[in-house]
């Protein structure tokens, strides 16, 4: 469900009713259709406005080497590709941010540095997870979409667990 609500924002699928958003929306993960590419190609398709020193700085903040980017994506881990589409998401700070589960992939230390980095992050973001410290460590409020109704709270995870 959290996936197809997504898809819905995104305007994939026909629904009744209008979205309103004065702002674009991004989806994570990225379809990344030619995986041989360089993955400083890559980046700079997804976030056409960074500088190199913006992407660098991200992958450093996520633990990722900068010399990734000279590499073809392919050749990246899983985690090295979740890390720095991630790192490409955080430079489109101007977009309202749809992440899903953006833990798969990760190690604990990655996990730990994606706390770090959608802690710094500025916009807006509406993300999907099954990770429990990652919900309880980013989010500030919680929305819960029931059939009948949204309830939007602004609580913790922990504090949300508690009233049901």
């Amino acid at each position: 469900g959290k996936t197809t609500f997504f898809n819905l924002l995104l305007g994939k699928y026909e629904y009744q009713g209008k979205i309103k958003s004065s702002v674009q929306f991004d989806y994570f993960p990225y379809v990344i259709a030619d995986k041989n590419r360089l993955t400083e190609e890559i980046l700079f398709e997804i976030c056409p406005f960074a500088e190199r020193w913006e992407i660098i700085r991200e992958l450093s903040y996520l633990e990722v080497h900068e010399d990734v980017i000279l590499n073809p994506f392919s050749i990246l881990s899983g985690g090295e590709q979740t890390k720095v589409l991630l790192a490409a998401l955080f430079l489109n700070d101007e977009h309202f941010l749809l992440i899903d589960e953006p833990t798969n992939h990760l190690d604990m230390e990655s996990i730990t540095a994606l706390n770090e980095g959608m802690k710094k992050y500025k916009g807006i973001v509406l993300f999907s997870s099954h990770d429990h410290q990652l919900t309880q460590t980013v989010a500030n409020r919680i929305i819960d979409i029931k059939q009948d109704r949204i309830v939007d709270r602004e609580i913790t995870y922990d504090e949300y667990l508690e009233i049901g």
